[in-house]
């Protein structure tokens, strides 16, 4: 006789267990809303024994009401910190991206990197991945003066007090700021007052 597997059993989640047991799927597995613990297999046993042993008081004297209102709290809680995961690892994703895209770049061409044109268009090229949602602002920014024949667009809040500069600095400084710009989320107005 074949070993019974959990994958075969074809176990689905039931929706009144939201609310009996305060659970939802993630990835087809069930995870608790309370303490975000995942039970192993999907069956009402465990996610009851689970329920009643870690958390029998927390929901006594709920009504019906309350007690969807607590579980829709709890999923949108959920969801919130999923989304700042993704966030995060689509950001690193772009960087490691835009660096194989300037790589690819200083590979094709037969220009130095401290030529004006070519700096600008890898620059371009590795702002368009870093940071896409900023491109209006980025067209929009006045230029640097450089020593080379072009000038080099600056990303918004970023300001270099140089006349005459070599490219390569230049352009490292400016990516430097941009990717500490990405990293680090935007701090308001009103913060830099009371510092």
């Amino acid at each position: 006789m074949a070993k019974r597997k959990v994958d075969t059993e074809n176990r689905t989640f039931k929706t009144r267990w939201e609310l009996e047991y305060m659970f939802t799927e993630v990835a087809g597995k069930p995870v608790c809303l309370l303490c975000g613990e995942s039970v192993a297999v999907m069956k009402e046993f465990n996610l009851r024994r689970h329920h009643e042993t870690k958390h029998e008081d927390k929901d006594k004297d709920m009504d019906m009401e309350q007690r969807l209102q607590k579980v829709e709290e709890l999923k949108r809680g959920l969801k919130s910190r999923q989304a700042l995961f993704r966030k995060a690892k689509s950001q690193s994703e772009a960087a490691v991206k835009a660096s194989f895209i300037l790589a690819e770049e200083i590979a094709k061409s037969a220009w130095p990197f401290t030529e004006g044109d070519f700096v600008k268009n890898c620059m371009l090229k590795v702002c368009d991945e870093v940071c896409p949602d900023k491109r209006q602002l980025r067209q929009s920014e006045p230029e640097v003066p450089g020593h080379c024949s072009t000038n080099i667009p600056l990303l918004p809040h970023i300001s270099v007090s140089v006349v005459r500069c070599h490219r390569l600095p230049l352009l490292l400084f400016v990516l430097s700021k941009a990717l500490n710009q990405v990293r680090r989320p935007p701090v308001d107005s009103s913060e830099e007052t009371t510092r």
